[in-house]
């Protein structure tokens, strides 16, 4: 059965997880169309688990029209738009049941142990390279 959620909870949820993975959140930017039955929203994310000098992005959406499920989206590099494109290095779509609070914590921390394992590696290679 469709249970959406709330925007503000979908935003709450994805920013108290990024913080528990100590990463540092700042310059977020909301929007939302179809009035307002989708919500998007960018924020920039500071954390040595990935790189110490570099900035990520953290993307998510919501819907209430059942257009796409609870979405979130980690990388240097991500796209979330009204026009439905939405992606990152690593990303996490769940659909909007009565069980998505159940579900959605574990996806986007795999989400994030994939990203940083996705750094780590390409470090890995790099260091490689150089030698």
């Amino acid at each position: 059965a469709h249970g959406p959620m709330a925007h503000h909870d979908c935003e709450d949820l994805i920013a108290e997880e990024a913080t528990n993975f100590g990463f540092e959140l700042s310059n977020p930017m909301f929007g939302t169309s179809h009035d307002h039955q989708r919500m998007f929203g960018i924020v920039e994310c500071q954390t040595d688990l990935i790189h110490p000098e570099h900035t990520s992005f953290l993307a998510f959406r919501n819907s209430h029209d059942k257009q796409f499920p609870a979405s979130a989206a980690l990388g240097k590099r991500v796209t979330v738009c009204s026009n439905l494109m939405f992606g990152g290095e690593v990303s996490i779509r769940v659909k909007h049941t009565t069980n998505i609070w159940d579900r959605i914590k574990p996806r986007f921390a795999n989400t994030i142990n994939a990203l940083i394992s996705t750094k780590t590696q390409k470090r890995f290679r790099l260091g490689n390279m150089k030698k």
